[in-house]
């Protein structure tokens, strides 16, 4: 929870570099698709956790750490900046 402030810094303003126009339209479709993590994990954790044991606890976080860090390496490495093609206006190669 402490570094989740990251993210306004992070992907959360990549939105509005990649699509400036469309940056509503795109934050709000990948807001939709990440929602599904809050649908589908209540369901894994607890078929992760049939005993709520410590050790299928431990389980738990350690797929939460491992899936939070994957996704962070793959934004990392894959990540642009740069205005994607399908986000400009026809004018503003024109005047280029």
């Amino acid at each position: 929870m402490a570094i989740s402030g990251l993210q306004y810094s992070g992907f959360l303003v990549n939105y509005l570099d990649i699509a400036p126009p469309f940056s509503g339209t795109v934050l709000g479709i990948g807001n939709t698709i990440s929602c599904l993590a809050g649908i589908v994990s209540p369901m894994v954790t607890s078929a992760l956790t049939p005993h709520s044991s410590q050790k299928e606890w431990q389980s738990v976080l350690w797929v939460t750490a491992g899936i939070l860090g994957v996704g962070s390496l793959v934004f990392s490495f894959f990540a642009s900046g740069k205005v994607q093609d399908w986000a400009k206006h026809k004018g503003d190669e024109a005047k280029a």
